[in-house]
Parts: structure tokens; C-alpha cells; sequence
């Protein structure tokens, strides 16, 4: 069975929509479009007939309502949400009304005892070309879109989005959480999915655009487009809820990021995330202290810029074009919190020329060779500050022959010469043995 509701917030309903069972959904919209609304506006997809819907001029001015498009159950009244039938969605269209724009799994009251939730998710549904633009609330905490589980039983699953669009949101964008008591979330697939930030809109959310929190399990976003557009702003962040996190999530990425951050995996793990490049200008993936399995990273372009908490490190890992796995191979680490402290960093220039980076970061400058000698492997401590840095170089205990002595050795740095066969070390202006003899 599909229906098809039409509400376009800004310029009424957008198109007729088609007959179902007989009943004319476009007439039915008309009909309950000139009922004074509540708060919130609902408008609920049953089996055969829209119980509610909204129309622009419908809602007073200077008012904020929550609009809540919603699957429920044929099977009785008032249980908005309960989705034990399959529900079918096409071409919804909500624009710039304060709010929550749609809910899938919108609480459903309360069991006979009056205080246990009553089941509340979607299942074997399936939503094709919907769009919020503008939706959410900062000051109430509205997010855009909302799927979600409530009470005991079952959880929302089996489900599938086409096309979702979630563009301009004035807070979380898209949110996932879970708050059934026995089941996960889980088998949800999206596919181009849509997340953009406010951007020119002026909006100052910092706001995650899609948030996935709790027991949130197998779950597929192909052709996932996010576009973070705010500093600070993270695009997708996972974390725990009722102590159960996100697992085995697949994200098939285009990120242009913006002035934002990309990935923010806060807790779970069993992630892939695949991406042809990233383009934020904050970083591009954190793996924060409550990940606890594997995180693959497939990237086609550069190495992705990581914050890497000490904990949590054990589980990253690189995979190649043929799908072998490997260690991650990155340009700079920030563990801890990533928002402060020393980084680990590489490359091939000389740190002392000028390069800016926190207190205490340990750069590593790859090896190479002059003239037969070595110039490189060296480390690197900045014992300054973190914007009038002081390259160190760390010294290293190497060996070798003769000819092979360091060519730019740091004071007291030792070297086991093979060919005179005992340990020296540098003067500053020469080499020396362990009596002080030149060497």
C-alpha cells in the first residue's frame, strides 16, 4: 500500500495526490487543512486515508508547531507511530516551519498502567523523495528529522529512505536515538542521503547535522552527502546511550565539509567509512575514548586528518584498494580530545623553518640521503609554545660505519661505530669516545 501526502509549508500543497482504496488523498488533505491546529500539527499516514495534514493557512502567525508525519498502525486510534503495518511515503515536501518537520516512531502514550511507553517504531516501511528544509528549532531543541523507537517490544527496522533531503536544519538535522527498552534499531538503509548546514542562512548552530545515539545496529547510508558548513559543527557523531552504542554502520561518503568537522565517532565501533575525499577544514574523523571496535577508513584521495583518543587507537584501521587491511596511514594524529595538546606529525621538511604546532608535539621527519650520508630520521620536540614553537631534535642512539656517522648530529647524541667497534658521541664540535678522545 503507498500513500502519498503532499504539504509544502511555504506555498501550500504542492501536487494532487493519487486514490487510495478509493479515497481521494488530495480531499482528504483539503478537508483537515482547515481544522485549527494543535500543538504539535500531526499529520499520520494510516493503511488507507491521511487522518491529518497541515496547510499554510492553517497555522497563525507568530505560533511554533512541531509538524510530525508519522506511520501508524491501522489497527486502532491514537496509536501514532506504532508501525506493525508496512507504511509507503512519496514526495513530502516541508518548508521553514518551526519544528520537527517528520518522526518516525513518534511516542505512542502510555500502557494500561499509565506509565510504561507503549511501543512506538517503524517497520518494513519504506519512504521515497522526502525533504525538510528549514526545520528544527535552536531554542525549543527541535531537530529537523527525528526516527526514533519508544517503549517495550520491538524497535524501528527493516526500513528504507530514498532521497531523503535534510537541507538548512536550526539544529540537529537528522536524529537517530533509541529508546526501546529491549530491541536495537537496526537494518535502516538510506540512500542519498542529504544533510546540509545552515550555511548562508546565518543560522549559528554548532549542532551535529545527523546524530546516532544508542542501540543503533547494522545500518547502511550509501551515497551519505554532508556539507557541515559551521566551525565547530561536526557532520555525523555516534555515542551511547542506556549504555548500549552504535555497531556495525557502513557509510558510503561524498563530504564536502565546509567550514565543519566530518566524522565524530564518540562510541561504538564495527564502523566502515568509505569516501573519495574529504573536504572539511576541521577534522575529518575523531575517534573518541568510547569507541571500542574496529573502525576501517577507505579514502581514494588524501590521508583523512584524525583526532585519535590514546584509547581508542588500537581500533583504527586503513583499507586498501583491494580491501586488505592494514595500519592507518595519516598526515598528523591529535590524541586526546583533539582540541588541544601535542599532535604527532610527519614529513619531509625541517620543523626548525617555521612550522606552528601545540606544545609538546613530536614531529618525524622521513629519512633521506645526501651525499651518501644520512639527513633524516630524526625526531623533533617542540619545547616552545604553541604559536612560537622550538624545534629539539630528539637524539637517537644510531649505528653503523664510520661513514656513515650522522651528518647533523644534535650534543651527546651516541653513535655505535662499527667500524672502530666501540660507542662515540658528539661534542658539539666533534666526535668523541667514551675518554674524551677525538674519534
Amino acid at each position: 500500500m503507498v500513500l502519498e501526502i503532499h504539504v509544502n509549508a511555504a506555498g501550500g500543497i504542492r501536487e494532487e495526490g493519487p486514490e487510495v482504496q478509493g479515497v481521494d488523498v488530495a480531499a482528504a488533505v483539503d478537508q483537515v487543512a482547515s481544522v485549527p491546529p494543535v500543538d504539535p500539527v500531526v499529520a499520520v499516514a494510516r493503511q488507507d486515508r491521511v487522518v491529518a495534514a497541515i496547510a499554510p493557512d492553517a497555522i497563525p502567525a507568530g505560533t511554533r508547531h512541531d509538524v510530525v508525519l508519522s506511520p501508524a498502525a491501522a489497527d486502532g486510534g491514537g496509536d501514532i507511530g506504532q508501525g506493525h503495518q508496512p507504511v509507503a511515503m512519496r514526495n513530502v515536501y516541508v518548508e521553514c516551519l518551526e519544528g520537527t518537520h517528520f518522526h518516525f516512531g513518534h511516542e505512542n502514550g502510555h500502557m494500561a498502567d499509565g506509565t510504561t511507553p507503549s511501543p512506538a517504531f517503524i517497520r518494513e516501511s519504506t519512504f521515497y523523495d522526502l525533504e525538510s528544509r528549514g526545520g528544527g528549532n535552536l531554542r525549543t531543541g527541535a531537530d529537523a528529522v527525528v526516527i526514533d523507537s519508544h517503549g517495550i517490544g520491538d524497535a524501528s527496522n527493516l526500513s528504507n529512505f530514498f532521497n531523503l533531503k535534510v537541507v538548512y536544519p536550526y539544529r540537529n538535522g537528522l536524529r537517530m536515538v533509541n529508546h526501546s527498552t529491549t530491541n536495537a534499531i537496526r537494518r535502516l538503509n538510506f540512500y542519498n542521503l542529504l544533510v546540509h548546514g545552515p550555511g548562508r542562512t546565518g543560522v549559528p548552530s554548532a549542532a551535529p547535522l545527523v546524530v546516532l545515539h544508542g542501540a543503533i545496529f547494522w545500518c547502511n547510508f550509501f551515497g551519505l552527502q554532508i556539507n557541515s558548513t559551521n566551525a565547530g559543527q561536526t557532520g555525523l557523531e555516534t555515542d551511547s546511550l542506556g549504555g548500549q552504542a552504535p555497531k556495525g554502520l557502513r557509510f558510503l561518503a561524498d563530504i564536502s565539509s565546509g567550514e565543519g568537522d566530518s566524522f565524530d565517532f564518540r562510541a561504538g565501533g564495527q564502523f566502515l567509512l568509505s569516501s573519495a575525499a574529504f573536504g572539511a577544514r576541521g577534522t575529518d574523523v575523531t575517534l573518541g575514548p568510547g569507541v571500542n571496535d574496529t573502525v576501517a577508513i577507505e579514502t581514494l584521495g588524501a590521508a583523512p586528518a584524525l583526532s585519535v583518543h590514546s584509547g581508542s587507537a588500537r581500533h583504527l584501521r586503513h583499507l586498501t584498494g583491494s580491501g586488505e587491511a592494514r595500519p592507518l596511514v595519516v598526515g598528523a594524529l591529535a590524541p586526546g580530545d583533539g582540541r588541544s595538546g601535542p599532535r604527532l606529525l610527519q614529513g619531509e621538511e625541517d620543523p626548525r623553518d617555521g612550522l606552528e604546532a601545540p606544545e609538546g608535539s613530536l614531529y618525524l621527519r622521513r629519512a633521506g640521503r645526501e651525499g651518501g650520508a644520512r639527513t633524516g630520521d630524526r625526531a623533533f620536540l617542540n619545547r616552545g609554545s604553541d604559536t612560537t614553537p622550538a624545534w629539539a631534535p630528539v637524539a637517537v642512539a644510531l649505528g653503523g660505519p664510520a661513514e656513515e656517522r650522522p651528518a647533523d648530529p644534535v650534543p651527546y647524541q651516541s653513535y655505535v661505530d662499527t667500524t672502530l667497534g666501540k660507542t662515540i658521541w658528539w661534542h658539539g664540535e666533534g666526535w668523541r669516545d667514551a675518554d674524551g678522545n677525538p674519534a
